[in-house]
């Protein structure tokens, strides 16, 4: 009994952090690597148990019914961020679709992400330290961003799609960058 509940644990904590952790990892601050370096130890001991437990399997000729299920279960949970990479509650279905996604290349492979929801707000993330979120308006082919609540310097006040809208070129009070690649557009 010991082990399934060893297996079942495991299961549920791979199965929330992957499927929530997208809504509240970037609002913890700073502790946030503690969390995701403390997951990914137990993903890695995930997959050590999943391979005992496999060959536990094959060593009873598959008799054990319930270790044979929760293990099932436990390779089910272990593909879902290869089959769903935002979980299986993504974001962009709660928020109302993405509505436009851009992207900066950065200095030293640090890469921003600007995430434009259907709800009117906007999430940005930089080299995996700077977390942005707040509230959008689209006025003809101008984004206004509100005062954005984060912990850097990335602040940005307004960004002009260009005709082709193939980039988003950023307002005069944008120290961090100047334009940024529109990946994907949608309205």
């Amino acid at each position: 009994m010991k082990n399934r509940f060893l297996l079942v644990t495991l299961i549920i904590i791979i199965f929330l952090y992957e499927n929530t952790s997208p809504y509240w990892i970037n609002n913890i601050g700073t502790s946030a690597w503690i969390v995701s370096l403390a997951y990914f130890v137990i993903f890695i001991f995930a997959i050590g148990y999943l391979i005992y437990s496999i060959v536990r399997s094959v060593q009873a000729k598959f008799k054990d019914k319930k270790n044979n299920a929760l293990t099932l279960l436990l390779i089910i949970v272990m593909a879902i961020p290869l089959i769903f990479s935002g979980g299986i509650f993504s974001k962009k279905h709660f928020y109302k679709g993405e509505l436009l996604v851009a992207y900066l290349d950065g200095v030293a492979g640090n890469n921003g992400w600007l995430t434009l929801y259907g709800n009117n707000t906007y999430e940005y993330d930089y080299s995996f330290s700077t977390h942005l979120k707040g509230k959008y308006k689209v006025v003809n082919d101008t984004i206004y961003f509100d005062s954005p609540r984060g912990e850097s310097t990335y602040n940005f006040d307004y960004a002009t799609l260009w005709k082709d809208k193939s980039n988003l070129t950023f307002g005069k009070d944008s120290i961090g960058f100047s334009y940024m690649s529109v990946i994907k557009i949608n309205y």
